[in-house]
């Protein structure tokens, strides 16, 4: 992250994949940012653990571009490996997917625009420019007839799905939405050949090595002509450009005490961990390029010279207690809500990041997939960890996570979100009040930003995407295959947006 977000000295700011704990102010804030984890319900709850079963999406038919095929070839040279269907594996999750959609269907959820709310919930949207319009109004947001028959088909499967009582907890977590519009075009997001990484930005992007570290606050940002969005951290916001495309979301949190509970338990543990293990004060020997604050990542990588992905290392003692940290089943239904607000705004992002790790899985060495995991069906690569301390993230993007992939960020601490802690996207003009426990989800890698967030990292998808084995090996495998997966790679990423979920089909999911 980058420069200091809040009006006086702290702000949320974490490390470039995974759980982040930092100080605002004079109290630490854990935030932590999963990359995109999707499922079909809005916000899907946070009782992650306690579910009788996890929450894939609901994917729509996979846009055409070079992230979502498989070559024809997945031979490698350096040991055997199963056939991997891209597509095969996105589709398995769909059943799945709309048997956890009847629960919102039960309590009438509708992401947004018009919807059957509880009787304590205001049942219409307002409908000002800075908002989405009602989806029955004449603007083109209500379902076109291909969603309508898409969405009785989807009715027609979901009559053979288990019921599930979690209605109860989602009828408390789920607030309508109300759209938080952008002047930016996201054609304009900058991404390398083959969009499996980020672009740094560097001295035109982040400014010099000053500006990248100076701490900002609200009035400096507003004589820049930045957009206060004084979030509450309850109402789901998604973040749109282009008139319709949803680029990231405010997602709230659910009003449940044992939520809150959850949150303020994770945060003191990341502080009991950090202050235990000495994990408050970077130590000279660390480089952290995202803030002067020491930060630990636990999950898979993919570096240079790599053959596949590899499990990070951080010793015996920090490996050990990361294990215990994403053990810990009030970590594990935090995670669960970050995943079912990624699933209602995302669902692409998620099934590609489903397919990309159940293939990862599949192909890397048994005990490195088992040693590795975080979380039981995590779509997430990693997860990364700062514990305490004063922390403020610099101006910075993740430029190693998936360009057009989305991080989830969830703030923990005790502060003042009105003083403090505030999250600064830069492209997009906004900087945002980030309240205790609320979750957001943005493209971290190619939007700028001073705040904190998670994600695998984009080597992973392209080794992947290129049968599970290295660029390298695959053109000495079969070079036709890799032939093509070169010629995908030159789709820009104006040709790569329809990866992220449109608002009449957030809509037309909702029916």
């Amino acid at each position: 992250m980058g420069a200091s977000l809040s009006s006086r000295k702290g702000c949320l700011q974490g490390s470039s994949v995974g759980f982040l704990g930092s100080l605002i102010q004079e109290s630490d804030l854990l935030t932590r940012s999963l990359q995109s984890y999707i499922v079909q319900l809005s916000m899907r709850y946070f009782l992650r653990s306690q579910a009788k079963f996890s929450l894939p999406p609901s994917p729509s038919p996979l846009p055409d571009h070079a992230a979502f095929e498989a070559p024809e070839t997945l031979a490698d040279p350096l040991f055997v490996i199963e056939r991997v269907d891209l597509e095969q594996l996105v589709d398995s999750a769909e059943q799945e997917a709309l048997c956890h959609a009847n629960v919102a269907e039960d309590i009438g959820i509708h992401a947004f625009g018009t919807f059957t709310a509880p009787p304590h919930v205001e049942k219409h949207i307002p409908t000002a420019e800075s908002q989405l319009k009602d989806a029955n109004s004449p603007s083109g947001l209500g379902q076109s007839h291909s969603n309508k028959k898409r969405a009785e088909k989807r009715r027609e499967k979901r009559k053979n799905c288990p019921s599930n009582d979690e209605s109860r907890v989602l009828q408390e977590a789920i607030q309508p939405a109300v759209a938080l519009r952008a002047e930016f075009d996201a054609k304009k997001l900058d991404a390398s050949r083959g969009a499996y990484a980020g672009n740094k930005g560097g001295r035109k992007v982040l400014g010099a090595q000053a500006d990248v570290e100076k701490e900002y606050d609200l009035q400096d940002l507003l004589k820049m002509g930045f957009q206060h969005e004084e979030w509450d951290g309850y109402t789901s916001k998604p973040i749109v450009v282009n008139d319709d495309l949803i680029i990231g979301v405010l997602a709230g949190q659910p009003r449940r005490p044992d939520y809150k509970r959850d949150a303020d338990g994770v945060h003191d543990l990341l502080m009991q961990k950090g202050r235990e293990h000495g994990l408050q004060v970077r130590g000279e020997e660390e480089d952290n390029k995202r803030g002067d604050f020491p930060a630990r990542r636990r999950g898979y990588t993919m570096g240079m010279g790599s053959s596949q992905p590899v499990v990070l290392d951080n010793g015996v003692d920090i490996n050990n207690l990361l294990t215990e940290l994403v053990q810990d089943q009030r970590l594990v239904r935090l995670n669960g809500y970050q995943n079912g607000a990624f699933g209602i705004w995302a669902e692409r992002i998620k099934a590609r990041y489903d397919a990309a790790m159940s293939a990862m899985h599949k192909n890397i060495h048994k005990a490195d997939s088992e040693r590795g995991r975080n979380f039981e069906k995590s779509s997430f690569a990693t997860v990364a960890f700062n514990f305490g301390g004063k922390v403020r993230c610099w101006k910075h993007r993740d430029q190693q996570n998936l360009p057009l992939g989305w991080c989830a960020i969830t703030a923990l601490g005790r502060f003042n979100p009105r003083k403090s802690a505030r999250l600064v996207l830069w492209e997009l003009k906004l900087v945002i009040d980030f309240p205790p426990g609320s979750t957001i989800l943005i493209p971290s890698a190619v939007i700028t930003h001073s705040n904190t967030r998670i994600t695998p990292a984009g080597a992973i998808f392209r080794w992947v995407d290129a049968g599970c084995m290295t660029d390298k090996a695959l053109k000495v495998a079969d070079r036709d295959a890799w032939k093509a997966h070169e010629r995908k790679k030159e789709v820009p990423v104006a040709g790569r947006l329809g990866i992220f979920s449109r608002v009449n089909e957030v809509l037309a999911r909702a029916n």
